[in-house]
């Protein structure tokens, strides 16, 4: 893959980088294995990344892939599509960069009031204000164009959405599948894996360790970038509960789980009062349980508080705040 090429190519919307080999041993600990780049390996890195971004939406290609001359070329596409397309999403039309239209009529408003100023005479402002009309009444037309075209990209992005939420069920539920086979013969991946070590891990550490089983909105997601509560390990284990135990309860039925202990000093509760009202998937919802720390203290670096609900369409658990406990008007 031509490194110059596709640098002169994205020249104004995107940087190239090349990283000597020795270099990446740096990358790789300032961001961590599922964020860096090594081995002959592309990736990239979109505006607002972060040290905690979901590693996922910074796609990577791997050596292998660029290993022959289709594959490179492959690449060298979709990074060129890929500037070209963030450049026009992170604009804004019409703020950003002006409509052809908007700067037209400023123009012909500007030449018809001049011409009132400088007792033009009335064939000259007639003809200034059947331009001005010409003008508007072809903005109209292409205004009526552009909302057809928004409508018909608007049905297509509601087709594409349904589509990607069937795959997803489906995915969950064959997710369920595999996990009930390995429940089967024994196999307990989620309880013998790996913790987080750092909040910066934690949201990539939820979506591969407990996929198919509990999944972090977009709040949640947020709160747990730098959040005050000190133990990061203390609120993965606690994860664990819903996502084996608790899990295991909503889809095979059964009884309550209030005050169930899900460690030493931590148990799982309605919410009561601090319940809250939330949107997910352009549906709204209510998180109506949550797993707390014991103990009466409100001190955010060790009160412990997982706002979740059960999703039913999905088969899985959303957490939809932790690790703070939240302020609500019974608070």
């Amino acid at each position: 893959m031509n490194a110059t090429a596709l640098a002169r190519a994205i020249l104004g919307i995107g940087h190239v980088v090349v990283l000597p080999a020795h270099f990446t041993w740096t990358l790789t600990e300032q961001l961590g294995k599922a964020r860096s780049v090594f081995g002959g390996a592309v990736r990239a890195y979109l505006s607002g990344f972060t040290l905690d971004a979901n590693p996922y939406a910074h796609r990577l290609v791997l050596a292998e892939q660029l290993a022959t001359a289709d594959g490179a070329a492959q690449c060298d596409r979709w990074l060129r599509w890929l500037a070209a397309s963030e450049s026009l999403r992170r604009v804004t039309l019409g703020r950003d960069v002006l409509f052809f239209g908007t700067i037209r009529n400023a123009s012909l408003t500007s030449r018809q009031q001049r011409l009132v100023r400088e007792g033009a005479s009335d064939t000259e402002q007639l003809a200034a204000a059947n331009a001005r009309i010409r003008a508007f009444e072809e903005q109209n037309k292409q205004d009526q164009d552009l909302l057809t075209f928004y409508e018909d990209e608007h049905r297509k992005a509601e087709e594409r959405a349904e589509v990607a939420e069937e795959q997803a069920r489906a995915s969950a539920f064959r997710i369920q599948q595999l996990l009930g086979r390995l429940a089967d013969v024994g196999s307990s991946d989620v309880v013998s894996c790996e913790l987080p070590t750092s909040w910066s891990d934690f949201a990539n550490w939820c979506d591969v360790q407990l996929a198919g089983r509990v999944v972090l909105s977009p709040t949640a997601r947020r709160s747990v970038r730098d959040p005050e509560f000190e133990d990061c390990q203390q609120a993965a284990r606690c994860l664990l509960w819903p996502s084996t135990e608790c899990h295991e309860h909503k889809t095979r039925g059964g009884g309550t789980l209030r005050d169930e202990v899900v460690e030493p000093g931590v148990r799982n509760s309605l919410c009561g009062e601090d319940q809250f009202d939330l949107d997910w998937q352009g549906q709204r919802y209510t998180a109506d349980w949550h797993i707390k720390s014991g103990g009466n203290t409100r001190d955010p670096r060790r009160c412990l508080r997982i706002y979740y609900f059960w999703h039913d369409a999905t088969q899985q658990i959303v957490i939809a705040d932790m690790p703070a406990h939240r302020r609500t008007s019974a608070t």
